[in-house]
C-alpha cells in the first residue's frame, strides 16, 4: 500500500510538471527563431552594402568612360575649328583635310558615348529603382541629347570643310574651270542650307538638356556653346537673306556697271576720305571685268568759276573751302550719308563715262586690308611684292607719301625746315647761357695760356655733343615707335635715314654752336676774370 501511494504521488508530480516543460520548450524555440531572424537580417544588410558598393563602382566607371568620350569629342571639335581657321588664312588644302578628320573623329566619339549610354544594362537596372531611377533616366537623356548635339555640329562642320576646300582651290584645279563668283555664291548657298539644317538639329538637342544635371563647372561652357549655335543659325539666316541681293550685284539678272570710288582716309571728308582714284567695273553672271581706271581728276574736266558755264555751287560748308571753284566729282562725298554721296558722284562722273552706271561703291585701303584677311596673300606681278592684310596699309601710305607729288614734298620739307630751325635756336640759347655762366673759367684758362682755338674747339665740341645727343634720342624714339602701329601704319626704320639724322644733328651743333663758341674765344682774360 505504501508502494502504491508513492507511485501515485510520482504520477501526480509528472502530471503537474508536464505544462512547465512544454512552456520551457516553447521558450527555447522562440529564442532560436529570434536568433535565426536576427542572423538573416544581419546577413541581408551586409549583402545590401556589398551590392551597393558594386553598383556604385560600376556606375563611376561608366560615368568616367562617358566623360572621356565626350571630352575627347569636344577637343576634336576645337581642333577642327582651328584647322578651318588656318585653312581660311593660308589657303592650304592640307588644313581642310585635317579639319575633316577632326570633325569625323568628333562625330564618332559622340556616337560611341550615346551607344554606350543606351546599351548599358546597369543604367536600365538603376532606372527601375524607385529612389534613384528618375535621376538615372535624366542623366541618360542628357548624355543622349549632348551626343546628338555634337553629332549634328560635326555634320555641319564636315559640310563647311567641304565648302572651304572648294572655295580655296585654285581656279585651274580640277572641277574649277569656268568658276565665277556667282557659281561660288550658289555653291555656298546650297551648302549653308545643309549647315542650317544640322545646326537646327543641334539647337533642338541642346534645348532638351537639363542644366541641373550637368556638373556646375560645365554649365557655363554649355550655355556658351548653346548660344554659339544660336548665333551661327542667325548668321546662316542672314546670309540666306543676302543671297538675292548678292545675285543682283554680281550680274545674275543681267550685266551691271559700277563706279568704284577709291578714297584716302588720311584726307577726311564727311562721307569718308578724299576721292583720289576711280575704277569702272562690270559684273555679268558672276564674272568681273575692269572697264577703266584712272585719276579722279579725269572726271572733273574744267572747273568753272562762279557765273561761268557749267559752274555748280558747292553745298553748305564746302563753299567756305572752295568759294571760287565749281563743285565736282572729287568733292562729291561731302554729305554724311552715302546715298547722297553716291548720287552726287554718279551725277558728276556719268558725262565722262560711256557706260551707264548702275551703282556706286566706295572703299578705302583699310577695307582692302580686311578683304585680304579673307582672300589671303595676293602677289602683284610686275612689282615683286605680295600684299597681305598686314603690309597693305603701310605700303599704300608709304607710296602715297613718297610719290612724286610736289605738294607732299613741299609739306615734308617745310615741316623738316621748321623743326631744324627750332632745334638750332635751342642749341644756340643753351650754349650762350653756358658761356655766360663759365666766363671766369674762360678767363682762368686764357690766363694760363689757352689759345682762342682751344676755347673755340671746346665749346664747339660741347655744342656738337649736345646736338648729337638730341639726335640719338630722336633715333631711339623712332626705333621704339617702329614696334607699334600708329593710326594703322607700322613705321619702318631705314639705316641710311639713321646715319643722315645723326649727320644733320652734328651739322646743327656746329652751325648753331659756332656763334657762342666764337664769342667765348674772343673774350679778353682781364674782362673774363672780373666777371661776377
Amino acid at each position: 500500500m505504501a508502494a502504491t501511494e508513492m507511485s501515485s504521488k510520482a504520477i501526480a508530480a509528472k502530471i503537474r510538471s508536464a505544462p512547465s516543460v512544454r512552456r520551457r520548450r516553447r521558450h527555447r524555440g522562440a529564442i532560436v527563431a529570434l536568433v535565426v531572424i536576427v542572423a538573416l537580417l544581419a546577413g541581408s544588410g551586409v549583402a545590401a552594402a556589398i551590392a551597393y558598393n558594386v553598383v556604385k563602382t560600376q556606375a563611376n566607371q561608366l560615368q568616367a568612360q562617358l566623360t572621356i568620350h565626350l571630352e575627347s569629342a569636344q577637343s576634336e571639335l576645337e581642333a577642327a575649328k582651328a584647322s578651318l581657321k588656318s585653312a581660311n588664312s593660308s589657303h592650304d588644302e592640307a588644313f581642310v583635310s585635317q579639319a575633316s578628320v577632326h570633325f569625323t573623329t568628333a562625330k564618332l566619339q559622340f556616337a560611341v558615348a550615346r551607344q554606350m549610354a543606351d546599351s548599358s544594362r546597369l543604367l536600365k537596372q538603376i532606372e527601375q529603382l524607385p529612389e534613384v531611377g528618375g535621376l538615372a533616366t535624366s542623366r541618360q537623356a542628357a548624355v543622349d541629347n549632348i551626343s546628338d548635339m555634337g553629332i549634328a555640329i560635326s555634320d555641319a562642320g564636315l559640310e563647311l570643310a567641304s565648302l572651304e576646300g572648294q572655295l580655296i582651290k585654285p581656279p585651274g584645279a580640277g572641277g574649277q574651270e569656268g568658276r565665277t563668283l556667282l557659281t561660288v555664291l550658289n555653291q555656298a548657298s546650297s551648302s549653308l542650307v545643309i549647315v542650317r539644317k544640322d545646326l537646327g538639329l543641334a539647337q533642338t538637342a541642346a534645348a532638351k538638356v537639363d542644366l541641373q544635371i550637368l556638373p556646375a563647372a560645365q554649365q557655363a561652357s554649355f550655355v556658351k556653346a548653346r548660344g554659339t549655335i544660336g548665333s551661327a543659325i542667325a548668321s546662316a539666316d542672314e546670309f540666306a537673306r543676302l543671297v538675292p541681293i548678292m545675285n543682283e550685284l554680281l550680274g545674275g539678272n543681267g550685266a551691271r556697271t559700277y563706279l568704284i570710288e577709291q578714297v584716302n582716309p588720311a584726307e577726311l571728308r564727311p562721307g569718308g576720305g578724299f576721292i583720289g582714284t576711280y575704277s569702272v567695273l562690270q559684273a555679268n553672271q558672276g564674272s568681273l571685268t575692269l572697264v577703266r581706271s584712272g585719276n579722279a581728276t579725269d572726271l572733273i574736266g574744267t572747273r568753272a568759276a562762279p557765273g561761268g558755264r557749267g559752274y555748280v555751287t558747292p553745298p553748305g560748308p564746302l563753299r567756305e573751302f572752295i568759294p571760287n571753284t565749281s563743285w565736282s566729282f572729287i568733292d562729291s562725298n561731302f554729305f554724311p550719308d552715302f546715298a547722297s554721296n553716291a548720287s552726287a558722284g554718279e551725277m558728276f562722273a556719268q558725262p565722262y563715262l560711256s557706260s551707264h552706271i548702275d551703282g556706286v561703291i566706295a572703299f578705302d585701303y583699310y577695307a582692302v586690308a580686311k578683304m585680304l584677311e579673307l582672300t589671303g596673300p595676293l602677289p602683284v606681278p610686275g612689282y615683286r611684292i605680295t600684299l597681305t592684310s598686314t603690309n597693305f596699309v603701310p605700303l599704300v601710305v608709304q607710296s602715297d607719301i613718297l610719290a612724286p607729288d610736289p605738294s607732299h614734298k613741299a609739306m615734308l620739307a617745310a615741316v623738316a625746315g621748321i623743326s631744324l630751325l627750332v632745334g638750332g635756336i635751342g642749341v644756340t640759347n643753351i650754349m650762350l647761357v653756358t658761356v655766360t655762366e663759365r666766363t671766369r673759367e674762360i678767363g682762368i684758362r686764357k690766363a694760363l695760356g689757352a689759345t682762342r682755338g682751344a676755347i673755340l674747339g671746346q665749346f664747339l665740341t660741347e655744342a656738337t655733343l649736345l646736338s648729337l645727343l638730341g639726335g640719338a634720342l630722336g633715333v631711339l624714339g623712332a626705333v621704339v615707335g617702329s614696334r607699334f602701329q600708329i593710326l594703322g601704319v607700322t613705321p619702318m626704320i631705314v639705316g641710311s635715314s639713321v646715319v643722315l639724322a645723326l649727320g644733320v644733328s652734328i651739322g646743327i651743333g656746329v652751325f648753331f654752336g659756332g656763334y657762342p663758341a666764337f664769342r667765348a674765344a674772343r673774350m679778353r682774360p682781364v674782362d673774363a676774370l672780373r666777371h661776377e
